[in-house]
């Protein structure tokens, strides 16, 4: 496959996109390399070599793994999410359930394959309370409901 890269690489139409890109914008390309495909990243080391930059893999190294450090910070806050899980749960909604658990458990990937939650802890803990107290109410809501029905 890297063979195959090499020879379109030098192969490259004149309008190809990348070769507008600023060193900067190319720099960014190798640094994000999980957004891109292996051609792009692949060109943009060589565009940046016949430029007369430096492409030093140490630097690459040390700034993809400040990239995996970065995507692996948990989202921001969630008040608005939490607030209304806490509403729903009261209410006897189901949606208290699903909003509760997609905050406790919810992870993501990283590009080198590591899962990581989401969200902070303590957003993680009230997602779990929520999801408890949908799980205590949602039930007796439903069968007041159903025995209002019958009565």
């Amino acid at each position: 496959m890297e063979t195959q890269v090499e020879n379109l690489i030098n192969n490259v139409d004149d309008d190809y996109y990348l070769l507008s890109f600023t060193d900067d914008e190319l720099y960014d390309i190798l640094v994000k390399s999980d957004e891109w495909s292996e051609f792009d990243y692949s060109l943009s080391k060589k565009l940046l070599k016949e430029r007369g930059k430096s492409v030093d893999d140490e630097l690459l190294k040390s700034l993809k793994l400040k990239r995996i450090k970065e995507l692996a910070k948990p989202e921001g806050n969630q008040k608005g999410w939490i607030i209304a899980g806490y509403i729903f749960a009261f209410l006897g909604g189901f949606l208290g359930l699903i909003i509760g658990y997609f905050l406790w458990t919810s992870k993501k990937t990283l590009p080198n394959g590591q899962k990581v939650f989401s969200y902070y802890p303590k957003d993680r803990r009230n997602g779990k309370y929520i999801f408890y107290i949908s799980l205590i109410i949602f039930p007796i809501s439903f069968l007041i409901k159903l025995f209002a029905k019958i009565i």
